[in-house]
């Protein structure tokens, strides 16, 4: 949510890979074997716009 309310044109966000589900008592991984999630706020604002373009007119927004 961070990420789409800041204005900035260029924004990623960088995290963690978080795996759940695995019952086994986890060991902390060395820094090679994490795995990390890029998003770029501007295509998850793109592909908002192109989800909701088709109604945009119908709802009333400030």
């Amino acid at each position: 949510m961070l990420g789409l309310v800041t204005h900035e044109m260029h924004f990623a966000l960088l995290r963690e890979e978080v795996k759940y589900g695995s019952k086994k008592i986890s060991k902390i991984p060395a820094p090679e074997e994490i795995t990390w999630q890029i998003l770029h706020t501007c295509l998850l604002r793109d592909y908002i716009d192109l989800e909701f373009r088709s109604i945009k007119d119908k709802i009333k927004f400030p």
